[in-house]
C-alpha cells in the first residue's frame, strides 16, 4: 500500500482532501479566532475542546498579525474520540476548512523546492513542534493522500523544532523530489503542529509521549521557493452543437496545453478529428456527441445530446394530385389550385426549422386563397395532404 501522511490526529481519524486556493500566507486576515484560508481545530471548542490557535498582534513576525498554535488538554478526548491521549496539539493546515468536519488542503497549482517561514517556539519539557510540506495525489474513492510525490521524508519536507526560540527566526524546509514519482501531483499539504508527539508523522522519529500541555509554536510569513508550473490536464468542452434537420455542426471550446488532438464521436458509429466538424445523420433520432481531447498533460471528454429530425420537405412521386401555387413569391396571399382531385384536403405550413406556422383543414378542391396574415417574410414549405397521399411545395412570402 502506498504511504499516506497525517491520517491520525489527536482527536480522531481524519482524511485531508484538496480544496481552494490560498492567499493568507502572512496570517494578516482572520475571521473570529481562526486565520482565513487555514484549517484549525478551533471549531471543536463547541464540543469542549481547548482553543489551540490564536492570533498574535503584540509581537508579530511581520505586519500586524501572526498565528500561535498551542497544545491543550481535552478531558475525554481519548475515550470519546479515539485520540491517542487527552493532550490535543495545536494545528494549522494550509487551505480553509475544519479537519474531520470539512475537507481541507489545496489543489496543487505548483511544485516548489523549498518552503520558508518565520517562527518562535516555547515547547514543554521534551516536546517537539513540526512543519510538513507534501505534494501528492488524492484518491477520491479512498478519501486519502496516496503517495509521496514532492518529498523524501528522510531528507526533506519535514521540519522539527524542540528548543525554546524567543525571537522571530527563519526556517526553511527543503523539498526533495522522490525518484520514480508516479506522474504529476494534484494535492498540496502544508501542516504546522505544536506537539509532534501527538501526531503520526509517517514513520519519522519524533519525541515519545503525547506532547506537553501548553507547548507553543508561533508562525508567520510562509514563502515558497523554486516555484514551477505544473502540467495542467486539458478541459474538454463542446462550445456548440447546432442541428439543422439531419445535419449537425460542432465547435470546440476546450482548454489545452501545447499541441492537442481532438476526436469526435457522433453517436451513430461515425467519427471525425479536428477542432470543428460537421456531420449528417442517416436517420432522425437522439444522438450523444462525445469530444475527446488529448494533450501532453492528459485526456478529457465532454458530451452533448442532440436530436436530429427529418427535413420538412417530403415529395411523393407518382401522385394523382397536381397543385399550383400563385403568385409565388407572394406578398399578402397566394392561391392554391388543385387539379386531378375532387375531394377535400388539409394544408400545413412549415418554416425552415420545421415549425408549424399555419394549418387549415377540409379545404374543397379547386382554387383556395391563402391569406398571409401575420406570417413573416421568408421561405416556407406547404404540405398538402389528402386521405391517401401528400405533397410538399415551397412558397415564399416577401
Amino acid at each position: 500500500m502506498m504511504k499516506k501522511l497525517l491520517t491520525v490526529l489527536t482527536i480522531g481519524l481524519f482524511a485531508f482532501q484538496i480544496g481552494t486556493a490560498q492567499t493568507n500566507l502572512d496570517f494578516e486576515s482572520w475571521t473570529g479566532n481562526s486565520p482565513d484560508d487555514w484549517a484549525t481545530l478551533n471549531a471543536f471548542t463547541a464540543l469542549g475542546a481547548p482553543q489551540t490557535c490564536f492570533q498574535e498582534t503584540t509581537d508579530p513576525g511581520e505586519g500586524t498579525s501572526s498565528a500561535i498554535i498551542q497544545t491543550g488538554y481535552w478531558a475525554g478526548a481519548a475515550a470519546n474520540f479515539g485520540a491517542p491521549s487527552d493532550t490535543v496539539g495545536g494545528l494549522a493546515i494550509l487551505g480553509p476548512g475544519t479537519p474531520g468536519m470539512t475537507t481541507v488542503g489545496l489543489d496543487a497549482t505548483f511544485t516548489c523546492t523549498s518552503m520558508s517561514f518565520k517562527y518562535k517556539s516555547a515547547p514543554g519539557p521534551g516536546d517537539t513542534s513540526a512543519a510538513i510540506v507534501q505534494f501528492s495525489h488524492w484518491d477520491d474513492s479512498l478519501g486519502q493522500v496516496m503517495d509521496y510525490v514532492g518529498i523524501d521524508m528522510s531528507t526533506g519536507g519535514l521540519w522539527l523544532q524542540g528548543n525554546t526560540v524567543s525571537t522571530w527566526t527563519e526556517a526553511t524546509i527543503t523539498v526533495v523530489p522522490t525518484s520514480g514519482s508516479p506522474g504529476t501531483p494534484d494535492t498540496m499539504m502544508v501542516i504546522f503542529v505544536s506537539s509532534a508527539g501527538t501526531y503520526d508523522l509517517g514513520g519519522v522519529p519524533y519525541v515519545d509521549g503525547a506532547g506537553a500541555n501548553g507547548s507553543q509554536l508561533w508562525i508567520d510569513s510562509v514563502v515558497f521557493g523554486g516555484v514551477d508550473s505544473l502540467c495542467v490536464p486539458p478541459t474538454a468542452e463542446i462550445a456548440s452543437a447546432t442541428v439543422t434537420n439531419l445535419d449537425v455542426s460542432v465547435s470546440n471550446g476546450s482548454s489545452t496545453t501545447g499541441t492537442a488532438t481532438y476526436s469526435w464521436d457522433f453517436g451513430d458509429g461515425n467519427s471525425a478529428t479536428g477542432q470543428n466538424n460537421t456531420h449528417s445523420y442517416a436517420a432522425a433520432g437522439t444522438y450523444t456527441i462525445t469530444l475527446t481531447v488529448t494533450d501532453s498533460c492528459g485526456t478529457d471528454q465532454d458530451a452533448e445530446t442532440i436530436t436530429a429530425t427529418d427535413p420538412p420537405v417530403s415529395i411523393f412521386e407518382n401522385s394523382s394530385l397536381s397543385v399550383s401555387l400563385y403568385p409565388n413569391p407572394a406578398s399578402t396571399s397566394t392561391t392554391i389550385e388543385t387539379k386531378g382531385y375532387k375531394g377535400a384536403y388539409d394544408i400545413q405550413l412549415f418554416n425552415m426549422i420545421g415549425q408549424t406556422v399555419l394549418e387549415a383543414n377540409s379545404i374543397p378542391a379547386g382554387k383556395y386563397n391563402l391569406e398571409r396574415g401575420n406570417i413573416k417574410n421568408g421561405v416556407y414549405f406547404m404540405k398538402i395532404r389528402t386521405e391517401n397521399e401528400e405533397i410538399v411545395q415551397k412558397v415564399i412570402f416577401e
